[in-house]
């Protein structure tokens, strides 16, 4: 590799790793999980080296020419190879909306985009440092989109409570939409249209599946909103969420930053702790939405136990904080907007009303010997 192909590589691989480091973070209530976006990424190089590997013995054979496959079979054989992984993603019990889908899809299609980013650059070291620039802009937000219009669709139909078979047309839809995406754009590449709409028709795409992962998340809040004012219809003495729960979830994408303080006095720890069960109680709303929502009998009870299981890290959590924690954090999360000063007034109710009905209290007692002596003083 000479000198001049590192600031190339450089930009070839950091400028999309960067892209997907920015959608990943869109995922405020972390319902995907971390470990699956690397297999999505590995299964994105993979994905190119057996295209590379299938589309270069149809060239060699003489089935297809290398126009044909540009033109035509890239397209169509590349999203049926990144979108393979995505089958599989969104039957685990863990998938919750097509976020997650939005930014698996997102993941590999960028994993594919950097291996094929090195081999453009590799083969033409004269104009590298271009030839990244033009890909990271264009090429590789294309791949990117089109997966990623993969795994919203596959997240819409695995929640299409309608018929098999409409289901199974909002999945073909999807599919045919990402494929005429890559198709249109590698033919107008091939057609020699101008840089600029190669950029539009990357940035537009990666743009679209940036709003459509926005409105996600907004009916994500809706989500936890709706359950959790059901929790609070519903209050036990063991489920003390109260109305103010669902406020929380609009600060969840600065919810680092609003702890700063809390961590500054109770510490690394203790601060984990907040975050774990404020983010338990955001998770646990949209479980309990996707539990209503499965028509699969087996994932709405795997979604059910979600629920179950987030209830006890919270509930777990909210001990290890204690009182004093709970109290030091109304001043963070004012009582109009908070969750954890409604359920700290609503444990205290509970535990103070049986006191009340025995009238053990101290200042009952003490309210009581008043009146005693108040009257004893009238009688005279």
């Amino acid at each position: 590799m000479s000198l001049a192909s590192i600031p190339a590589l450089a930009v070839a691989l950091l400028i999309p790793i960067g892209y997907l480091i920015w959608v990943s973070k869109r995922d405020y209530f972390e319902t995907r999980k971390v470990r699956l976006i690397y297999v999505c990424f590995i299964w994105g190089l993979v994905a190119y080296l057996l295209a590379y590997v299938i589309q270069s013995n149809l060239i060699r054979t003489g089935i297809l020419t290398t126009d044909q496959v540009v033109r035509f079979s890239a397209p169509i054989l590349e999203e049926i190879l990144k979108g393979a992984i995505l089958f599989y993603l969104v039957r685990r019990d863990d998938f919750t909306y097509f976020v997650d889908g939005a930014i698996y899809g997102f993941t590999v299609g960028i994993g594919f985009a950097i291996v094929e980013n090195a081999e453009y650059v590799f083969g033409n070291p004269s104009m590298a440092v271009s030839l990244a620039l033009m890909r990271v802009l264009s090429t590789n937000l294309i791949h990117a989109t089109a997966s990623g219009l993969i795994g919203i669709a596959l997240g819409y139909s695995r929640f299409e409570r309608s018929s098999s078979r409409r289901r199974q047309l909002t999945l073909l839809l999807g599919i045919l939409i990402a494929m005429s995406l890559h198709m249109t754009f590698n033919n107008l590449v091939s057609n020699r249209a101008p840089l600029l709409v190669a950029i539009v028709l990357g940035v537009g795409g990666g743009f679209i599946i940036y709003l459509i992962i926005r409105q996600g998340l907004k009916d994500l809040r809706g989500w936890v909103e709706e359950q959790l004012k059901r929790e609070d219809a519903a209050i036990t003495r063991t489920e003390t969420v109260t109305t103010h729960e669902a406020s929380v979830v609009q600060k969840l994408d600065t919810l680092d930053k609003v702890l700063e303080d809390f961590k500054k006095l109770f510490g690394e720890y203790k601060t984990a702790l907040a975050r774990e069960m404020l983010l338990a109680q955001a998770q646990m709303g949209i479980y309990k939405k996707t539990a209503e929502k499965h028509h699969d009998e087996k994932l709405r009870q795997a979604a059910e136990e979600q629920v179950t299981s987030l209830r006890e890290k919270m509930n777990e959590n909210r001990k290890k904080l204690g009182t004093y924690c709970m109290l030091f954090l109304r001043n963070m999360f004012p009582e109009n907007v908070s969750p954890l000063w409604g359920q700290l007034e609503a444990i205290l109710q509970l535990q103070k009303a049986p006191r009340e009905a025995a009238g053990t209290g101290v200042w009952t007692a003490l309210n009581q010997r008043v009146a005693e002596s108040t009257l004893k003083g009238e009688t005279k």
